[in-house]
């Protein structure tokens, strides 16, 4: 049994980081307390997250800045 494949690039925290500009302990954070709302593939440090997760993350961001 095969996972689906999303179509284009998956990124790593690191990179989303710094595409981003939120720190990786605060992604970290985003990453422990919204992993419902946050798209991404596979477990562990194999994790990645598509490019619709970018938004995702500046809405948790600017959520928790207020």
């Amino acid at each position: 049994m095969t996972e689906p494949q999303t179509q284009g690039k998956l990124y790593t925290l690191s990179e989303i980081s710094q595409k981003t500009g939120i720190s990786m302990p605060t992604l970290q954070r985003y990453k422990k307390m919204y992993q419902d709302r946050i798209p991404a593939e596979g477990k562990g440090r194999k994790q990645r997250y598509p490019e619709s997760a970018l938004p995702v993350f500046e809405e948790l961001r600017e959520y928790n800045l207020g």
